[in-house]
């Protein structure tokens, strides 16, 4: 989005010229005389720097400028020297072509729903893998449980053994069922 803004950023132009000019002169012949006409030698400098964009604001344009110039030199054998300068703001604002519907205007709202999705897509994407995780747990917790269940059937089917092998000492029990008891424990 920061990116798509960035054509509303100013721009900044600079410019500089300088230029030499000389022409000859001239004599023609009369019937009084020559009449002579002197060239002219002419040196001129030229500045310009201008800072400008677009905006937000409907499709305005702005341009704020500033121009320096200098010439000097020699016209007919009269030296010159002349300096101008000049400032201006422009603004442009269109009133139906292209109003509120610029280039840069229409690529911030791509680049805003573009985030807005890519923000969904992590928020989904972290939703999955915190079930994921929470899935794994209680499979974990599962696993504890089945570990637990199965240490205690181990530890009652030893002990119905155990007793059964005192019965069978005893006479109570046949050897059938102590044989039983031990193949459960195994």
């Amino acid at each position: 989005v920061a990116a798509a803004r960035g054509g509303y950023d100013p721009n900044l132009t600079l410019s500089a010229k300088r230029s030499h000019e000389e022409t000859a002169g001239a004599s023609a012949g009369t019937a009084a005389g020559a009449l002579e006409v002197l060239g002219s030698d002419t040196d001129n400098d030229a500045f310009a720097a201008a800072v400008g964009g677009a905006t937000a604001l409907g499709g305005l344009n702005y341009e704020v400028g500033a121009r320096v110039g200098q010439s000097d030199g020699e016209r007919e054998g009269n030296p010159f020297d002349t300096s101008t300068g000049s400032a201006s703001v422009t603004l442009t604002q269109p009133l139906l072509k292209g109003f509120k519907t610029d280039g840069t205007r229409y690529q911030v709202q791509i680049a805003q729903k573009q985030s807005a999705e890519a923000a969904a897509q992590l928020e989904a994407q972290m939703q999955d893998v915190l079930t994921q995780v929470e899935t794994a747990w209680y499979g974990l917790i599962q696993a504890r449980e089945e570990i637990r269940v199965q240490e205690e059937a181990v530890r009652l089917a030893t002990q119905l053994y155990e007793d059964n092998r005192r019965k069978v000492q005893i006479g109570a029990m046949s050897i059938l069922d102590e044989k039983q008891a031990e193949s459960q424990a195994a």
